[in-house]
């Protein structure tokens, strides 16, 4: 059925066609559009247009397309019909002397590739495998549209537009090992191997994949792998009722040099409640400097504490002291 169109929105129609039909080759270049003239560019362009021409223009905006119409020739009509009429009086096709367009070749290993087999079938015949549902067969082309195929071999474009040589699986297991724990690798994270992969050129689908299963069973990597760390262990919370009746007990040092008063350690104590805290300078690190300042800084001051909580229980008081004074003694883990 004829469309019922001007010739103008015919010529700009079949542009629009034509884009949609090599969509896998041009949605990711910088492409130039050639038209009649001004008017058919101007009815791709123009903006707040609606209806047919309205969308036109948006199934053309995912494109970097740039329009532009042919410069005329002077007597490029005349000499267009006189080749024509020449053609005609001589019973000429001129599509006999045209040479076919050449069908891309693509290497056969890429053909059997289950990686490759469907983008392979799209690049070389423009449509999807048959038999596939409608979803799929869209999936298909828009996965097909990073492909491309030069010199029989098959190729990837990344974000940056660089094509990345495709690999079969009897590619990958030399690839990984050279990148990883060869010359060029050097048993790095799995992340780093799999970038260096593509920085160098190479892509297939299951990369990442791959490369991280292929790190993790490295012998030398799980040989040389440092401790794990522990895992964070469920917090508890420290009940207390009122203030100075729970401290904690610290040393500092030993501290190299010695003060003048050949002190070389700090003793700590922190109030749980207020944060209070009370400081002194040691000469030893022992129970006896533990019970002076409890007598002196703690008790004779703000009361006999009920508990008490240390980093070292070896240097806490012996327990009889604890029992004459009432009071509970907790080692920190």
């Amino acid at each position: 059925m004829p469309l019922k169109y001007q010739i103008v929105e015919k010529q700009a129609y079949s542009l629009v066609k034509a884009i949609k039909d090599f969509r896998i080759y041009i949605l990711y270049s910088h492409v130039i559009a050639y038209v009649q003239n001004d008017v058919v560019k101007d009815i791709l362009t123009q903006d707040g247009i609606e209806g047919r021409r309205g969308k036109w223009i948006a199934n053309i905006l995912e494109y970097d397309i740039e329009i532009k119409p042919t410069k005329l020739i002077k007597g490029q009509g005349l000499a267009k019909l006189m080749t024509e009429t020449n053609f005609q009086a001589l019973d000429i096709n001129e599509l006999d002397n045209e040479q076919e367009l050449a069908t891309p070749q693509i290497n056969q290993a890429f053909l059997l590739s289950p990686w490759y087999a469907d983008i392979s079938f799209i690049l070389l015949n423009l449509h999807a495998p048959p038999g596939l549902s409608k979803t799929k067969n869209r999936f298909l082309k828009m996965k097909a549209s990073k492909f491309c195929v030069l010199d029989s071999a098959l190729f990837w474009k990344n974000h940056e537009g660089i094509l990345l040589n495709c690999l079969t699986m009897n590619e990958t297991d030399s690839v990984m090992k050279e990148f990883h724990a060869e010359d060029c690798g050097g048993h790095l994270y799995w992340k780093f191997t799999a970038d260096k992969i593509l920085r160098a050129g190479f892509y297939w689908p299951s990369l990442f994949a791959d490369v991280k299963k292929f790190v993790v069973s490295c012998h030398k990597c799980q040989i040389f792998e440092g401790k794990r760390k522990l895992l964070p262990l469920p917090l508890r919370p420290i009940a207390i009722e009122k203030q100075f009746q729970q401290w904690g007990l610290d040393f500092i040092g030993e501290i190299h040099p010695s003060s003048s008063g050949q002190h070389r350690w700090i003793l700590t104590a922190t109030d749980y409640f207020t944060k209070w805290i009370e400081v002194i300078p040691c000469r030893q690190a022992n129970d006896s400097t533990i019970i002076q300042f409890l007598e002196a800084n703690i008790m004779s001051r703000f009361g006999c504490p009920k508990k008490i909580i240390t980093d070292n229980a070896m240097l806490m008081p012996q327990k009889s002291s604890h029992q004459h004074w009432g009071i509970t003694t907790r080692s920190r883990p």
